[in-house]
């Protein structure tokens, strides 16, 4: 009696980071997916030839970021190859932002994101995406004569869910525009 199957070919330890029910694909057939640690182990891999392995990016939590979908593996026989699908999880929201009026910005405002360095614009609605975002964050929105800042804390969702946070009231800020 044998503790596993035995191994003629080659296999793939895949992992996406730690990330739970990815639906693992090999040559375009799911064939698992990822356990609680985030790893599936792909047995008979034809060794010494190309083997494609995906993952459903579909399935990835919103605040996800990948590199890649697709590898492909060549193991040598009777070893493995590690499947390292890099995903990694940013802190990002949209944000709703009115101006000191109450009223919402209009759409290409500039936002500068104090904590990052980073600009964005505010899109319809008054609405604009940040990431990168940290505990505590502070904008600064620059509109032709309006210039303004807001001040917002952030907890990242535990669910992977991209929240909308707002809406915000821009206070006015002394000084010059950007």
């Amino acid at each position: 009696m044998e503790p596993s199957r035995r191994i003629d070919d080659g296999f793939a330890l895949v992992s996406t980071e730690g990330v739970a029910g990815i639906p693992v694909l090999h040559e375009n057939r799911v064939i698992g997916t990822t356990d609680s640690g985030g790893h599936l182990l792909i047995p008979d891999l034809n060794a010494y030839q190309h083997n494609q392995v995906n993952i459903d990016s579909m399935k990835l939590p919103a605040d996800a970021r990948i590199a890649t979908t697709a590898l492909d593996l060549v193991p040598q026989a009777q070893s493995g190859v590690l499947a390292q699908f890099g995903v990694t999880r940013y802190s990002a929201a949209s944000v709703i932002l009115h101006g000191p009026d109450g009223k919402v910005l209009p759409p290409g405002a500039r936002v500068h994101y104090e904590e990052s360095g980073q600009d964005t614009i505010v899109g319809y609605d008054g609405l604009t995406f940040i990431d990168t975002l940290q505990r505590d964050n502070h904008l600064v929105i620059d509109s032709g004569a309006l210039h303004c800042g807001v001040d917002f804390a952030y907890e990242r969702p535990s669910d992977g869910s991209l929240p909308t946070i707002g809406p915000l009231t821009c206070r006015p800020q002394a000084g010059e525009a950007r």
